[in-house]
């Protein structure tokens, strides 16, 4: 039984409506329709709108099979049906469609279908496949459920729409609680109502096992998928479940998978670690599993011995020489293999390969032959008065009796006749040139005919000519045996036939005596240093001397040649001389004062004034400065007393501070109090010095503002390195400005510093220069302040 549709109920509403029949259907059943109950037939329409799929609602039987009627053009057009009697043993199918009144296997409103097959509603066919739940029965799979009378837990199957299977579930509300429906099957799930079993987690809503499971591996997500294998998942890590074959895990490192083909991998070659032994000249490759070897070009295995390769290079092996077997051997010669072809390598000693035919070998005797003598195309030719043969690998001439080659030009043969030549007499290179003479050569040997002029022949023997040059011979000298006397301390000589000496050097004949010779040695006479008649003329305060043939001159004591003039001796005594005080340029100077040199050592002559040697010690010159110097306070050996400082010469209490003023550079002396100070103008008898006195309870005021100068006359020029300034001035802090300016004479100024920062009152300010600055004066000159311009104390600072 089926329901009707919503417009096949609506289409018999209205025809019963309009009292009349379904598509021209005959009376009785247009009769039929009208006879229903109109409540009834509102009731479906009703049914029918709210839930069209309902299937619980059959509605009564005789609407179901109800057709329209056929007129009487259709009865008779082929194929088409009244009803499903018309289509009974039809091949299309046993309902009649009433839409086209065509036979179909089934319709949405008929099913035909046997059991196992449901009704494709669009191509009005049976399919295999579930129709509905009621088609799929039920299951005792699983471990959940409702038990059954005999205990046994079962739960029924679900037709899946989609794939007409009976499957375990459709949705989650198939599965017993606890579990969702995954797959068409119900697994342990999860979601916010349900949770996983213990070891399990919840990924996509479904509960897995992240240890084991491939696709959430470790984690929900991470799905294993390794390279050339199926994937495994072991303790949460993906690794190769199993290779796919050729393929290997032969580094045993899941994450690249069975990387290694081992049908082609020379490393492993039909397995893990299986690999292709190294053949010396071959090329290996793994070919199928199987290690396999190809020769390099120009190699060949001619021994057949696998483990050693292709052992034999047939470019170069004399045994196999361009194929295995093909002996290079030619005759006289070392043979060698040319790229695969024989060919001389090297001829044996004494042979030559001089028609360049291999097959021969080495053919020519070069110790013999005359056509290749020594080497290929050497051939011995044929020379005027000789006879040529080879011998020991060289042309060889003999010269005929009498003829000589003496220019050692092939060519011409043995061109000399030795018996009569003057340039070869005898034989080549035998000149009849007697020396110092003139000779001619007669069969072969030379005859002295005549001496030149000066020339003798003192031994008797023609073949060295006239021999002796008795113009320079000191043992011919004039002639033959006239031999030159010897003389000391002289070197004898022959000059135009004369005897004469020459003077060893450093001596000389300086009494004009030869018979004694060169008596004198220059290098250590005074009388004749350094030649005769040069005497060492007398010096000053020295004695003279002759070394090396120059004068030298010894000072007496207590004497030095400082000027290194010889002409005026030793004319220092460095026993008094203060620029030469035991020693020539051991100049005496001393700090603050004169020195002077007595008995070779310097010593303080006197003082500065306002200085002393008050420790007696020349070393440190007069190095107390009487005006300030605590222990020494005007004198030597007057000491302040405890509280008191030495200022000006004279002990005094300053303001509790009895400090002296501080110098800008360690070492310095403050030599203001030494001056005379003056100033552009004093206010109420606080005059110029007052701030050069060294109290600081005392000081200067101009009694007025800004420009106003104060300065210091040194008495002297003398390098002036730093300053150090003490103001005295309110109000305190302030912005000021004061030049530092100098002069040697008092009227023309130079700046050397300017001063521009916060001071205040009492404040110590030190400024070094940087470098010594040659002054007499020293002039502070204050160019702003908000204070009238005023010093409690000012200092120069000298350093020694």
């Amino acid at each position: 039984m089926r329901v009707l549709r919503f417009g096949l109920v609506l289409a018999l509403v209205s025809a019963c409506s309009n009292s009349q029949s379904v598509v021209g259907g005959p009376a009785p059943v247009d009769a039929a329709i009208d006879a229903m109950d109109a409540s009834a037939a509102m009731d479906i329409v009703a049914d029918d709108l709210v839930a069209p799929d309902v299937v619980d609602a059959p509605p009564p039987m005789d609407l179901v099979d109800v057709a329209p009627d056929l007129g009487p053009e259709d009865a008779q057009m082929p194929g088409m049906c009244r009803g499903d009697d018309d289509c009974a043993g039809s091949a299309d199918g046993p309902v009649c469609a009433l839409d086209t009144r065509r036979c179909v296997g089934c319709t949405a409103e008929r099913n035909a279908c046997s059991a196992g097959q449901y009704c494709d509603t669009t191509q009005r066919r049976c399919l295999s496949g579930c129709q509905d739940d009621d088609a799929c029965g039920t299951t005792s799979d699983g471990d959940a459920g409702a038990p059954s009378e005999g205990g046994v837990t079962t739960r029924p199957l679900r037709c899946d729409p989609g794939t007409r299977a009976c499957v375990e579930c459709v949705v989650d509300a198939h599965c017993p609680a606890g579990t969702l429906c995954v797959g068409n099957l119900c697994v342990a799930g999860c979601n916010s109502m349900r949770a996983c079993p213990t070891g399990q987690t919840c990924c996509n809503g479904g509960c897995v096992d992240p240890q084991a499971n491939t696709a959430h591996c470790g984690a929900c997500g991470q799905s294993c998928s390794v390279p050339n294998a199926s994937p495994a998942c072991a303790n949460g890590t993906c690794a190769v479940g199993m290779c796919t074959a050729p393929y290997a895990d032969c580094d045993s490192d899941g994450m690249n998978g069975c990387e290694t083909d081992t049908s082609s991998a020379l490393a492993h070659c039909g397995g893990c670690g299986r690999s292709c032994e190294a053949r010396p000249h071959t090329a290996a490759r793994c070919d199928g599993g199987r290690c396999a070897y190809t020769c390099e070009q120009g190699f060949a295995d001619c021994d057949g011995v696998e483990s050693n390769g292709c052992e034999v290079d047939l470019r170069a092996s004399t045994e196999h020489c361009g194929a295995c077997g093909v002996r290079c051997d030619p005759a006289n010669a070392t043979a060698r293999c040319d790229m695969g072809r024989c060919a001389v390598g090297s001829c044996d000693a004494d042979y030559g390969d001089c028609d360049g035919n291999a097959t021969n070998g080495c053919e020519a005797d070069l110790r013999s032959s005359t056509s290749h003598c020594g080497g290929c195309g050497a051939a011995c030719a044929s020379t005027p008065n000789t006879l040529v043969v080879c011998a020991a690998r060289a042309c060889q001439r003999v010269c005929t009796t009498g003829f000589a080659d003496c220019d050692g030009v092939e060519s011409n043969g043995c061109e000399v006749d030795t018996r009569t030549s003057n340039s070869h007499c005898g034989g080549c290179g035998r000149a009849c040139m007697p020396s110092g003479g003139a000779g001619m050569c007669v069969a072969g040997s030379c005859t002295l005919t005549a001496c030149a002029t000066g020339r003798a022949d003192c031994d008797g023997l023609p073949g060295n000519g006239c021999e002796v040059d008795v113009t320079s011979s000191t043992d011919h000298c004039g002639g033959c045996n006239a031999r030159c006397a010897s003389r000391n301390n002289a070197q004898t000589r022959c000059a135009a036939g004369s005897c004469a000496y020459t003077c060893d050097a450093s001596f000389g004949d300086c009494d004009g005596n030869l018979s004694n010779g060169c008596e004198t040695d220059t290098r250590t006479s005074v009388a004749h240093c350094g030649a005769c008649g040069r005497a060492c003329a007398a010096r000053p305060n020295s004695v003279a001397s002759c070394a090396a043939g120059a004068c030298a001159y010894t000072c007496a004591a207590g004497f030095a040649d400082c000027d290194g003039n010889p002409s005026n001796g030793c004319e220092v005594d460095t026993r008094t001389s203060a620029a030469n005080c035991g020693a020539c340029r051991r100049a005496c100077s001393v700090s603050n004062g004169t020195a002077a040199c007595v008995a070779s050592a310097c010593v303080v002559a006197s003082c500065a004034t306002g200085f002393a040697n008050c420790d007696n010690n020349a070393a440190n010159g007069c190095e107390s400065t009487l005006a300030q110097d605590r222990a020494n306070c005007g004198r030597c050996g007057n000491a302040c007393p405890g509280g008191q400082s030495c200022y000006a010469g004279l002990c005094s209490v300053t303001c509790g501070n009895s400090a002296p003023v501080p110098s800008p550079v360690a070492g310095c002396t403050n030599v203001a109090p030494l001056g005379v100070a003056t100033a552009q103008s004093a206010w109420s008898g606080q005059v110029a010095t007052r701030a050069n006195d060294g109290n600081r309870c005392t000081g200067w005021n101009a009694g007025t503002y800004p420009q106003r100068w104060w300065q210091v006359d040194l008495r002297e020029v003398m390098p002036i390195r730093g300053i150090t300034l003490i103001p005295d001035q309110s109000p305190s802090p302030a912005n000021v400005v004061h030049v530092v300016s100098v002069s040697s004479n008092g009227s023309s100024f130079t700046n050397v510093r300017t001063i521009s920062q916060v001071m205040s009152n009492g404040g110590t300010y030190s400024f070094d220069f940087g470098q010594n600055v040659s002054a007499r004066y020293v002039r502070v000159t204050t160019t702003s302040s908000p204070s009238w311009v005023a010093w409690s104390e000012v200092g120069v600072f000298r350093c020694f």
